[in-house]
């Protein structure tokens, strides 16, 4: 009996301390389609911000009061050639995505950057409803980074 009671103590224990770390937390990375705030230009690869730098991006709005903007994106390195693919997606005021159906997501433009060089990267809405916009910036496919 006495043995019993024991091992029941024991595995109350084992059981109990298994509960004070807390339940699991699931990790936490960015996924790629996260809000993006009102950061005008998103990096999806971590390396990414290792070798290109995005400056000052520059807005205006044309007298048919559609946006545009242009941002520039240098290539850091001094002996590496970027392959890249740049999407903008166009926002409403309230944040909501525009041009939201099915088969009408925005395109994904190729964009080479050599050791060094700076591409002013150029866009203009297709409506006046655009109050926003997000850039996004990701290796193409295949010339991916180790992260």
């Amino acid at each position: 009996m006495k043995t019993s009671w024991t091992l029941a103590a024991a595995f109350a224990a084992i059981c109990l301390a298994g509960c004070v770390s807390g339940p699991y937390t699931a990790k936490t990375d960015r996924p790629i389609l996260e809000d993006e705030g009102d950061a005008p230009v998103v990096l999806l690869h971590k390396d990414l911000r290792r070798v290109l730098d995005v400056g000052r991006v520059l807005v205006t709005r044309a007298a048919n009061q559609r946006i545009s903007f242009q941002a520039p994106l240098r290539n850091r390195t001094n002996d590496e050639t970027l392959h890249l693919q740049v999407q903008t997606v166009f926002k409403d005021d309230q944040g909501r995505v525009l041009y939201s159906q099915t088969g009408s997501e925005p395109a994904w433009a190729p964009l080479v950057l050599t050791p060094g060089q700076v591409a002013y990267f150029t866009q203009s809405a297709l409506t006046t409803e655009a109050a926003k916009f997000v850039v996004r910036v990701r290796y193409a496919p295949g010339r991916e980074k180790e992260d």
